[in-house]
């Protein structure tokens, strides 16, 4: 687990240069707003939000969630070379660290919980049971990401 952190640590804060990877820099940067902007809205749904919000803000969150992490490994080999310490602070570092100042693991863990623990009290519905297994397919899929990028050689 602890290893699991540290490569979120990277992917979350230390992206490198990129060079001609530039074009999926930006991808990864835009995608990463509207992640921390899903996490927000979903930290800061009302206490009884409407089903349909709920659905809104769950399907927007996995769907953001999973353009960030199928952002994240088109622009690997960049993370991994951050992540080695082969790359000093760029622009675009910087500003990947902005977007993510005070959101990370925690946060995501919490968004998660929150959006399924709200799901759960809506009336079962073809619409919870996707926004549901959407918010599970994007879990898995940062799962993945993560082994995969914790297993790269010096990472």
């Amino acid at each position: 687990m602890e290893k699991v952190k540290n490569a979120l640590f990277a992917l979350f804060f230390l992206v490198g240069a990129v060079g001609a990877q530039a074009g999926n820099l930006d991808t990864l940067k835009a995608a990463a707003k509207s992640y921390v902007a899903a996490m927000e809205t979903a930290l800061d749904l009302s206490e009884t939000p409407s089903c349909p919000e709920l659905i809104r803000a769950a399907n927007e969150y996995a769907r953001a969630k999973t353009a960030y992490y199928d952002a994240a490994r088109a622009v690997m080999p960049a993370l991994v070379q951050s992540a080695r310490g082969e790359t000093s602070g760029t622009v675009d570092e910087q500003e990947l660290i902005e977007i993510f100042q005070g959101f990370g693991e925690d946060q995501d863990e919490e968004a998660s919980a929150v959006l399924e623990g709200k799901l759960g009290a809506c009336p079962t519905s073809n619409e919870s049971e996707k926004a549901r297994s959407a918010i599970d397919s994007a879990r898995q899929l940062a799962e993945k990401f993560l082994k995969d990028f914790g297993q790269m050689e010096g990472v």
